[in-house]
């Protein structure tokens, strides 16, 4: 049964972009998703321009609609997106997926598509970042100072939170820490520790037919049956992998809490035990934990956008 709506409670339309899917979810000031109002679109990455900002504009308006339904004034649209991207001006800078809007101004076209007025509340973040701003919040690393977030799927994401503020690489609201081309063997990391990397290397340890499209999580669901060898040989070589890369920044940053989401972050337990290996040297590193909400944290981190910057206002 859900919880009656307080008084005092505020309301935003969340939205998680990504290269396939679009999630939204009304949610309250307390960190509820209300009843009814998750919704999960498919997109194309490759669409073209007006067909990709028309699913933006649809989703929302369908926001507005169920708000409208249950008598709720939403105060702004948070959405966290991947990059790269003008998250202060709210312009994709992206050509690897959804190509189709690089160098559009999507605050502006959702603006005038949804008919909303010039100064509406809407704000963008990278994935990862509303991903551990959700996390925080509601999930796993909740009390940490010092918390690093990874995202894993297409690719990996990192988002640092310092004393309860995201840490950005500068002005623009890129991240700390960019992790996707760091070399590593003889290509980058994102090259072993993606959706691609994983199918890449299996195909290579066990002479599968590359003519037969197998999936990232095929290969985990043979891990996890503990028959195939070479499954779970993928995943071992993913956590350590991802620990040496990660220990220098882990030092540096004095890191406390690592969270980890995305889908590929579902498996967590085929790699937890080869990542904390590479890291139990790292004193201040007190939990290495999966997401408590791989799905919805970034929900509700892109929700807290509007409601920190409504806080503003009031000080």
């Amino acid at each position: 049964m859900m919880k009656p709506q307080s008084f005092n409670n505020k309301f935003a339309l969340a939205l998680d972009i990504g290269g396939t899917f679009i999630k939204t979810a009304i949610i309250s000031s307390d960190g509820r998703i209300l009843k009814d109002t998750f919704k999960k679109k498919k997109v194309g990455s490759q669409e073209e321009q007006k067909a990709i900002i028309n699913n933006f504009a649809q989703v929302i308006s369908d926001g507005f609609q169920k708000a409208s339904t249950k008598r709720l004034d939403i105060i702004g649209i948070g959405i966290g997106i991947p990059g790269p991207f003008d998250f202060k001006n709210g312009i994709s800078l992206m050509k690897h997926k959804l190509s189709g809007i690089y160098g559009v101004n999507l605050k502006k076209e959702i603006i005038k598509m949804v008919g909303l007025n010039e100064r509406y509340i809407i704000r963008f973040a990278h994935d990862a970042e509303v991903f551990l701003i959700g996390e925080c919040w509601k999930g796993a690393s909740k009390n940490f100072n010092r918390v690093l977030g990874i995202t894993l799927g297409t690719g990996i994401g990192v988002s640092f939170m310092k004393d309860g503020q995201i840490i950005h690489k500068d002005d623009s609201g890129a991240p700390l820490l960019t992790l996707w081309n760091v070399p590593y063997g003889d290509g980058i990391v994102e090259d072993r520790v993606s959706q691609r990397g994983i199918v890449s290397r299996y195909n290579e340890l066990s002479g599968e037919n590359t003519t037969v499209k197998i999936t990232a999580k095929e290969i985990a669901e043979r891990a996890i049956k503990g028959k195939d060898i070479f499954a779970i040989q993928v995943f071992k070589e993913l956590g350590s992998i991802l620990g040496k890369v990660l220990k220098p920044f882990l030092s540096e940053l004095k890191v406390e809490c690592i969270v980890f989401g995305g889908q590929i972050s579902k498996s967590f337990l085929l790699f937890e035990n080869t990542l904390k290996q590479e890291l139990e040297s790292i004193p201040h590193l007190k939990k290495i934990s999966r997401a408590s909400s791989i799905d919805f944290s970034p929900l509700y981190g892109a929700a807290k956008l509007i409601f920190s910057e409504i806080n503003k206002y009031k000080r």
